[in-house]
């Protein structure tokens, strides 16, 4: 951002504090002190930044304002007097605010409506970090353009991410995560996107989110978009199509849909339904490639991309990328480049080979959607026999945790697995969905995790150093399932 310190009184409609020692002249002045970021952690200040004092449960950020300020901070964001601030730095500004963390989403709202480039922002169950990476690096190869970090969506981490930027990019996309009622209301009305994408709908922080459903909290985003923006979701979710078409209706917004082809009929009959801007199909032949179909006006585009992983999760985020980039007239003879080229947090779909095995670290968090996608996907990339799902409870599904693990016991079912390595809670449900014919092996500690993966090994009627095995690993994060991925990877290469 790029903001005077007098611009920042003028948002929060206060004025600054400053040492009792400086004239007013001298105050006139520091006024037109420019702020370029903001930050929420005193180690990670740079020269420029807003510091903001949050109060923790351990940790008050009052206590380090000094330190900010020694690190070359521009200004201080606080929600009372600091101590012995201006002895030592009597020409830092010090804004004192009610609710600092409220008082940072006003000014990061600010940012974005001087903002005059376009903003897109992505929600969805799952996969929507994936999404914006690839987003990011598609925009990336034509124009300039600033991205959320890893994934800080929330409440903290949206407003970081605008205050953050230079402002004078072309593009921004955005990432909006929601765990409660309200969440996108109020994380969507400081983007005020462009462009808003909900990729999907699915269970996922049930719990929080109330009666209403996944798919009406998600597609609060279109209640809010900017002037003349428009809104991007898939035609495959009924929910989705149902509020989404409530909300653009409520706004004026233009609504465009992709979608996800099960058969090459079906790839035809979805590409002739004048509502649907792009359809993939994946290849049965090799299920890492995918057939899209993108219309921009009267004209149709057609070309087959080489994903990083199988199934209908990267079919589906490839749908979505090409819809956009149609939206905004980008040249899709850089999908290929940019889906390789994409820098997608750690844990998520990382996938190491060692020797003739596969281990899939995707143990970043899980709900039923990403759950069921993902294991789905591992299971294509392994030959009969070979598939070894590591994971763990999923959480945050209130009444329906119970019933959701038996669900994903099914799909493990159908799946075929060699043998299943289960953590946390819920794995009698797990088991009940499973059955009787394939082993369930529990474990709470990396130990117990290695004793049972070797156990599990020493069962099969193949050999793994020579056949290979696919592994994938993931559950939510209260799982800590990192550690758990690293034994495997450490026992795989024992073996190898």
């Amino acid at each position: 951002m790029q903001l005077s310190v007098g611009a920042i009184a003028d948002i929060l409609q206060t004025r600054p504090l400053y040492s009792k020692a400086l004239s007013e002249e001298e105050r006139d002045a520091l006024a037109r002190v420019m702020v370029r970021g903001a930050s929420i952690d005193s180690r990670t200040v740079s020269e420029g930044d807003l510091f903001v004092c949050l109060k923790g449960e351990k940790v008050d950020g009052h206590a380090y304002a000094a330190r900010a300020c020694e690190a070359g901070a521009s200004a201080i964001l606080a929600s009372r007097g600091v101590e012995g601030l201006h002895e030592a730095f009597p020409t830092v500004p010090l804004f004192v605010v009610e609710n600092p963390e409220k008082a940072l989403s006003k000014i990061a709202h600010a940012v974005r409506m001087r903002f005059a480039g376009k903003v897109i922002g992505v929600t969805g169950t799952a996969g929507k970090t994936t999404l914006k990476e690839w987003l990011y690096s598609l925009i990336s190869q034509e124009y300039r353009c600033a991205r959320t970090e890893g994934n800080h969506n929330n409440q903290l981490g949206l407003p970081l991410t605008i205050c953050n930027t230079c402002g004078d990019e072309d593009y921004w996309v955005i990432e909006a995560g929601i765990s409660h009622a309200g969440d996108m209301e109020e994380l969507a009305g400081i983007l005020r996107p462009d462009i808003g994408v909900v990729l999907n709908a699915g269970t996922g922080h049930t719990e929080g989110l109330g009666a209403m459903g996944v798919a009406w909290h998600k597609t609060r985003m279109f209640t809010v978009l900017a002037d003349k923006g428009c809104a991007v979701t898939s035609s495959d979710y009924p929910e989705l199509v149902k509020w989404a078409t409530s909300a653009c209706e409520e706004k004026g917004s233009g609504l465009y849909f992709f979608s996800v082809a099960d058969s090459p009929r079906d790839f035809a009959s979805k590409n002739a339904q004048p509502g649907i801007g792009c359809v993939t199909l994946v290849d049965r032949q090799n299920p890492r490639l995918c057939h899209v179909c993108a219309r921009r006006g009267d004209r149709v585009e057609e070309t087959i991309v080489t994903m990083p992983m199988a199934g209908r999760a990267a079919a589906e985020n490839l749908a979505c990328v090409t819809l956009v980039a149609s939206l905004l007239r980008l040249d899709l003879c850089f999908l290929q480049k940019a889906i390789e080229e994409a820098s997608v947090p750690d844990h998520r779909y990382s996938r190491e080979v060692i020797g003739k095995s596969i281990v899939i670290d995707d143990c970043y968090n899980a709900n039923p959607l990403s759950m069921g996608r993902m294991v789905e996907a591992a299971a294509t990339e392994s030959r009969q026999g070979s598939f070894i799902p590591v994971l763990g409870a999923m959480g945050e599904l209130g009444e329906e945790a119970a019933s959701a693990h038996k669900i994903l016991g099914a799909q493990l079912k159908s799946l075929a697995p060699a043998f299943v390595l289960w953590k946390g809670a819920y794995a009698q449900d797990v088991r009940e969905g499973l059955g009787p014919d394939i082993p369930l092996l529990s474990f709470e500690t990396d130990e117990e995790c290695a004793q049972c993966f070797s156990k599990g090994l020493s069962s099969l009627s193949m050999d793994p150093a020579n056949e290979g095995v696919t592994v994938l690993v993931k559950g939510s994060r209260s799982n800590r399932l990192e550690t758990a991925a690293q034994t495997i990877k450490s026992l795989l290469t024992a073996t190898d």
